[in-house]
């Protein structure tokens, strides 16, 4: 599947099933109205987006800042994952762009897990990087990840997905 955005309050990605044990989800050119929003994600089960505090996630960013240059964000009960601490600039020129892996989507018996890493230009004018990993408490399948932003819309971006071969 994939999702292009054109001023869109979420892009949503589906079509995700038993087919592929890992996915890929890749992100670029992503670009939020509201300038200093921070990127986030949701994963659908049955197509609906779980917006229960069920979410884990763990972080750590690093910044081109010399006063600021890095730091970790984590969350033990949250309505949703966060990839990137630090805003985004909504800068035609300074999009963001990344990938996420999502691990035994379809598996009824395991929590559902992903890792993340992403690149942009903060709200400030530099340069960062996150990685981190989170998860879902639910043994039920997911379907599909919808991207938002805490404030305001996407402007515009891509996300595609992609299986990954069991052999």
């Amino acid at each position: 599947d994939s999702a292009t955005a054109s001023t869109s309050a979420s892009m949503d990605v589906d079509g995700i099933d038993s087919t592929y044990d890992v996915y890929l989800i890749q992100y670029s050119q992503m670009r939020p109205a509201t300038d200093g929003s921070y990127s986030r994600i949701r994963m659908k089960v049955g197509g609906t987006a779980v917006t229960a505090s069920d979410y884990r996630y763990g972080a750590t960013w690093f910044s081109s800042s010399g006063s600021y240059p890095g730091g970790t964000t984590r969350s033990d009960s949250a309505t949703e994952i966060v990839l990137a601490y630090n805003g985004s600039s909504d800068a035609a020129a300074e999009p963001k762009s990344g990938y996420i892996w999502l691990y035994s989507p379809s598996s009824t018996s395991v929590w559902k897990n992903v890792s993340w890493q992403d690149v942009g230009m903060q709200h400030d004018g530099f340069l960062y990087s996150t990685m981190g990993a989170g998860l879902l408490e639910t043994t039920s399948a997911v379907t599909g990840v919808s991207f938002f932003q805490n404030s305001g819309d996407i402007t515009s971006g891509n996300i595609r997905l992609y299986g990954v071969a069991n052999s």
